[in-house]
């Protein structure tokens, strides 16, 4: 695993993303993992676009990512749990 000291190079948080990020994780309700989560293919995208900072677009993309994992992991477990029936 990456540390987070390891990103230095990388794209930096503006006071946009950082309030955004905030906001994507009051209303989703996300943990600190899911944060990071977020926060390292927003980096890559925002490097791969040839940015210095993260935009919104690179938060988006990265938070409808984790968005579809979480509902998929949610519906792995539901169908799971309706098999044991």
């Amino acid at each position: 695993m990456i540390s987070p000291l390891a990103y230095g190079d990388c794209a930096q948080q503006t006071q946009v993303f950082k309030s955004l990020m905030r906001a994507v994780m009051t209303l989703l309700n996300l943990s600190a993992l899911a944060y990071h989560r977020i926060l390292k293919p927003a980096r890559m995208t925002a490097r791969l676009a040839g940015r210095k900072e993260i935009q919104s677009a690179h938060l988006a993309e990265a938070v409808q990512s984790e968005v579809d994992v979480e509902l998929n992991a949610t519906s792995r477990v539901h169908n799971y749990s309706m098999l044991k029936r």
